[in-house]
C-alpha cells in the first residue's frame, strides 16, 4: 500500500457468490492451497471478510504440501484471539520467510499427488 512498508502485507478478498458464502456460518472450514499457511495474511483476511458479513466460522482447516513454522504461530494465535479453533495439515514444514515472504531454509519435499490423495472428497472414485 502506497506509504506502508514494504514489508507489510495486503490482501483483498472478494466474493463471488453471497449467497453460497452464509452457509459458513458457524461451520468449519478447509482452507487449502500449495503453501499454507506462509505468512497466514490470505487466510485470516478471509475469515475477518466473513466476520464483516456477519458470519462466524466455528473452526479453519489448514490443508497444504509446504507451511512455515511463523505462519503457523501467527495464524493459530490470531484465530484463538478471534475463538476460532483451527488445524494445520502439511507434508512439510518451512522454518523462515524471507523480507519478501518467500520461503527460505531447509523445506521438506514430497510427492503431493501421493499424499493429497488422502484427501480426497468422498465422492471422488479412483
Amino acid at each position: 500500500m502506497i506509504g506502508e512498508p514494504e514489508t507489510n502485507l495486503s490482501v483483498t478478498v472478494q466474493w463471488r457468490d453471497r449467497e453460497k458464502l452464509k452457509t459458513i456460518d458457524g461451520q468449519e472450514i478447509l482452507l487449502s492451497d500449495f503453501v499454507n499457511p506462509a505468512s497466514g495474511a490470505s487466510g485470516l483476511a478471509f475469515v475477518v471478510a466473513a466476520q464483516a458479513k456477519g458470519l462466524h466460522v466455528a473452526k479453519v482447516n489448514h490443508r497444504s504440501i509446504s507451511c512455515t513454522t511463523q505462519g503457523i504461530i501467527y495464524v493459530r494465535a490470531a484465530l484463538q484471539e478471534l475463538g476460532i479453533d483451527s488445524t494445520f495439515y502439511s507434508v512439510g514444514v518451512c522454518d523462515e520467510l524471507n523480507e519478501s515472504y518467500y520461503l527460505i531454509g531447509n523445506r521438506a519435499v514430497a510427492d503431493a499427488g501421493d499424499v493429497l490423495r488422502h484427501f480426497l472428497p468422498k465422492w471422488y472414485i479412483m
